[in-house]
């Protein structure tokens, strides 16, 4: 009984923790980075794809930039103290919520840009 209940704890440490795993490993950009942009080069450089472009009347240019949307290690670390807590049946659900938030949903912030392309504004779009 002893030898089950052990071979039970082991195979749930080692099936354990895909949603923390999930959630700490996406790759992509934090967006305290994309804040911190000064130039529309500093954008591209970040990695971010241009999807859009219009001049507004003012002469200024809005951009609308693409990017990859970067994992959480506060999440994954919430996750981590739910598997213990819940003794990894957090799991049952934490997977398929992080599957689900872990989708390819990219990042869309809008920059609107002065004439000599330094960054105005940057907005969530």
């Amino acid at each position: 009984m002893l030898y089950i209940r052990a071979l039970i704890f082991l195979l749930s440490l080692h099936l354990s923790s895909c949603s923390v795993m999930m959630a700490a490993s996406q790759k992509g950009v934090p967006i305290e980075r994309i804040e911190k942009a000064e130039h529309r080069d500093d954008l591209i450089a970040l990695g971010g794809a241009l999807i859009e472009t219009k001049q507004t009347e003012e002469g200024d240019t809005v951009e609308v930039f693409s990017f990859p949307v970067k994992g959480s290690v506060s999440r994954a670390l919430l996750y981590g103290f739910l598997d213990l807590g819940t003794l990894f049946l957090w799991e049952l659900a934490g997977t398929p919520i992080e599957s689900y938030i872990s989708q390819d949903k990219p990042l869309l912030i809008q920059a609107t840009l002065y004439p000599d392309e330094q960054i105005q504004k940057l907005e969530l779009y």
